[in-house]
């Protein structure tokens, strides 16, 4: 058993506390937990004390929980309570509470995720029961060897199962009344109107990266998938690429699979992405003095970004890279996770036809973002029927060979770029009679330039192109 397994983050209850103390309300969505399932003391002493506010129906935020783990670390050694005390050391002063109540809320937390930080911090406690009780039975096993106790044979088995029988398996409500759905709905458009008042750039979800498919989309959203689809040399790991320095850039924790790019290739990209060099001269090694420096830069840059977490392990399921963005999520706080591409990630059966294999990948995925409350993204080839019409358009119709790629995500974007396939062409590419900016000839540049997003699916909004803009040399999309 590792140490992760069975030790919750502090980073994990310190994000459950912020979210409190920014909504007290979403602490009814909370009844199973207590002050025992945290490892930190600091955190049980906190919670302990958010705990009897929320009882004595008083005011629930970090001036009056201050106050009142000083009252209780008080209370305590007057009455001598050594085990209490102990629980409380960390919280001697007033002002030091305080100071770890703010450094919790500048680090953030999201009451709408309360239930997954308190199933994180439950289950890990769980865990540690479980420990214990196969210790405490390894314990009484041994120190029977003459079967004195009966600790032998039948009598050692039951033993075992009392003590095992003694680890509750505590669990978070996942339903509510209509009401508190409402309820939570209406505090989160709340806070966007108030945003938007402040004159914030408002999302509903994670930055693309590219400001008009955040206009379109409102950024890619949490517990959903959203599909970045296309023919080969499209843009489709750029756009994927823009989605993580963008999150990683507002300090939002991202996690990428890429399981065909090289590592160094990937380094050259990010870097490039950021930097204004080029990425062909990067791996040619021609770059002059000037670009070199630059190439340092952005590196430099991209060092302090360790919330960015890249995984370029091949051959592994769906459930592998799922169980591979967890070990890592409690820490890196992620948000947004990337898998590019789906079509490599190795299949749970084996022998079962190609689209029930598919199928049966992105449905793990969408179940698992769904839970962990992440932004999914999976990259994905579509098939050469785009490549046999006028335009080479990709369409919903070319996922149908992979079936689940269309019906499964609640959001699909098919990258395409015609100066790809050649010259613009008359009544394919442009006309006078269609809107703007396909009413007239783009000449060379801006005909290399063109990238066009097509969300071809979106549950939650409008459908529709996205004109963007491709700079080739860094195979950067904005």
């Amino acid at each position: 058993m590792t140490q992760h397994s069975s030790h919750s983050s502090p980073s994990t209850e310190a994000a459950l506390i912020a979210s409190i103390l920014v909504d007290p309300t979403c602490l009814r969505r909370l009844s199973t937990l207590e002050a025992g399932a945290f490892t930190n003391v600091q955190h049980q002493a906190i919670f302990e004390a958010i705990r009897n506010l929320e009882s004595s129906g008083l005011r629930i935020d970090a001036v009056t929980v201050s106050a009142e783990v000083a009252r209780r670390v008080r209370a305590h050694a007057t009455t001598r309570d050594a085990e209490e005390s102990t629980k409380s050391i960390a919280a001697q002063r007033e002002g030091d509470v305080m100071a770890l109540l703010a450094t919790m809320l500048c680090q953030g937390g999201s009451p709408s995720s309360v239930e997954n930080y308190a199933a994180t911090i439950i289950r890990h406690q769980v865990t540690r029961d479980l420990v214990d009780a196969l210790a405490r039975c390894l314990s009484l096993v041994q120190s029977d060897h003459g079967g004195v106790d009966e600790l032998e044979g039948e009598g050692a088995v039951q033993t075992c199962r009392a003590e095992l029988a003694k680890v509750q398996t505590r669990v978070t409500s996942s339903s509510m009344s209509i009401g508190k759905v409402v309820e939570e709905r209406l505090r989160g458009l709340d806070e966007v109107e108030a945003r938007k008042a402040r004159g914030e750039l408002v999302l509903t979800g994670i930055p693309t990266g590219i400001a008009k498919l955040d206009e379109q989309i409102g950024g890619y959203q949490l517990q959903i998938i959203t599909l970045i689809g296309g023919r080969p040399r499209m843009g489709k790991s750029s756009i994927i690429m823009a989605g993580m320095q963008a999150a990683t850039a507002a300090g939002i924790g991202a996690h990428v699979f890429s399981l065909e790019d090289a590592r160094s290739s990937y380094a050259d990209r990010a870097i490039a992405n950021v930097a204004n060099v080029s990425v062909a001269a990067a791996r040619q090694a021609t770059m002059q003095r000037a670009e070199y420096q630059e190439f340092n830069r952005g590196a430099n840059q991209l060092a302090k970004r360790k919330n960015w977490r890249y995984d370029d392990k091949r051959g592994r399921t769906a459930p592998q890279i799922v169980e591979a963005w967890r070990r890592e999520g409690e820490k890196n706080q992620t948000k947004i996770v990337a898998v590019d591409y789906v079509n490599k990630v190795r299949p749970m059966n084996p022998r079962a036809p190609k689209h029930e294999q598919i199928e049966e990948t992105v449905n793990y995925f969408a179940d698992a973002c769904a839970a962990d409350d992440v932004a999914l993204l999976l990259g994905a080839q579509i098939g050469r029927s785009a490549t046999q019409r006028a335009g080479n358009r990709p369409t919903l119709e070319d996922l149908k060979a992979s079936g689940a790629l269309e019906e499964i995500p609640k959001c699909i974007v098919l990258v395409h770029r015609g100066a790809v396939y050649g010259p613009p062409m008359p009544g394919v590419d442009f006309d006078p009679t269609w809107t703007a900016p396909l009413n007239y000839k783009p000449d060379d540049d801006e005909w290399q330039r063109r990238l066009e997003l097509i969300v071809a699916k979106h549950s939650n909004g409008a459908e529709g192109d996205v004109w963007a803009t491709w700079i080739g040399h860094r195979t950067l999309a904005q």
